[in-house]
């Protein structure tokens, strides 16, 4: 197990649930979103914000935390 690889796993998997939490209970908190909802409106703006701040992050937390559990470093998956 490579602990630093999980802990960073763990913590980018919370961000993507709580910025998708936040964006279902209070959007106006979100800057990015307002912001996008005035430049590109509605539709897009939700949709790119969810990819990018909730199912991209949930990805890659999770894609963390199983290679740190499996002994992998977060140096060797960026090597390949």
């Amino acid at each position: 197990m490579n602990l630093i690889t999980v802990v960073i796993g763990i913590v980018i998997l919370w961000f993507g649930i709580f910025n998708g939490m936040l964006r279902q209970k209070s959007p106006e908190k979100l800057k990015s979103l307002v912001a996008m909802k005035q430049k590109l409106g509605e539709k897009p703006a939700q949709f790119i914000h969810v990819l990018a701040y909730s199912i991209i992050p949930i990805i890659f937390g999770v894609l963390l935390l199983f290679s740190g559990l499996n002994g992998m470093s977060l140096m060797q998956l960026i090597s390949g």
